[in-house]
């Protein structure tokens, strides 16, 4: 499979097991936990190209097809985190776990913020409350520096190591 079809199936099985997040009967804190996050921040930290701005437009749109009562403000939201990620890691050169918490958290609050703005003249509900902000810019945080460690883990390439040496 070529790494593009690779990847828009791995943001669709991201942003489905989001879904699955905030379904009613799961967790109020499930729903706060923003999966596609490591997508956006992820390529700016590991030093890609700049074409990885292009992947936060289609993310954004699966988001309002699936979360949003309006079509756009997903992709605004989506595309403005990636901008804010790239400025930031322009700025510092940071690539630690610390880094990619940082990174996750404030896109989190980017995309609530960005959010509410674009809900504020439609006088549509779903404004979050800063608590609500925080705890998801925790979890998200968390969860981008989770996905960091795993990367930095290897488990394929180490898995291929254990191999060769007990075929030897």
């Amino acid at each position: 499979m070529k790494a593009g079809l690779k990847i828009l199936a791995l943001v669709a099985v991201t942003l489905a097991l989001q879904r699955l997040l905030g379904h009613p009967k799961a967790s109020v804190l499930a729903a706060a936990l923003l999966l596609p996050m490591p997508w956006i921040v992820g390529p700016p930290l590991l030093g890609f190209d700049r074409r990885w701005y292009w992947l936060s437009f289609p993310i954004g749109l699966g988001w309002d097809l699936l979360f949003e009562p309006v079509i756009g403000v997903g992709a605004i939201a989506w595309s403005a985190v990636a901008l804010i990620t790239w400025i930031g890691t322009s700025i510092a050169a940071e690539r630690r776990a610390s880094a990619w918490f940082a990174a996750g958290a404030g896109g989190t609050v980017v995309f609530w913020l960005i959010r509410f703005v674009c809900y504020m003249p439609l006088d549509l509900p779903g404004t979050p409350i800063w608590s609500w902000i925080g705890t998801s810019a925790l979890l998200t945080g968390v969860w981008c520096a989770a996905v960091y460690g795993v990367m930095v883990l290897d488990l394929p390439a180490r898995w291929r190591q254990w191999r060769a040496r007990r075929l030897r």
